[in-house]
């Protein structure tokens, strides 16, 4: 992701930490490292914050519990060509467990946290 400071947002940013710089000098400091910590937490993980799912070109963002989990569409490609709606449609039968079940996919969470240790097989048109 990259992130992209509107000038607005840049010199609003500047006074905020000039106003608090005039009271305390290691408050504006704090503030300062706190924006950029949150900002690199941003590009890091973009689709943070979000609720359900979020589609890229490379893949989707789930979200599980707290934990945001990436199905890269190269390691999933039976999810590439479906509609958004049809991977918003995620059931949890177990917590290590989903099926999407317009879909009639079901994965373990493991296989999405590593796939390199669960090999691809499809079973499509069987």
């Amino acid at each position: 992701m990259r992130l992209r400071w509107t000038r607005l947002a840049l010199a609003q940013s500047r006074e905020i930490v000039e106003y608090i710089e005039r009271e305390s000098p290691r408050a504006a400091s704090h503030v300062v490292k706190t924006i950029r910590d949150q900002v690199m937490t941003l590009i890091a993980y973009p689709a943070i914050g979000r609720t359900g799912t979020v589609e890229s070109k490379h893949g989707f963002w789930r979200l599980l519990g707290g934990e945001e989990l990436f199905v890269p569409f190269a390691e999933f490609p039976w999810f590439r060509d479906a509609p958004i709606g049809k991977l918003t449609e995620v059931e949890l039968p177990s917590p290590q467990h989903l099926y999407w079940p317009t879909l009639d996919i079901d994965l373990a969470v493991a296989s999405i946290r590593h796939p390199e240790e669960f090999p691809l097989v499809s079973r499509a048109g069987v």
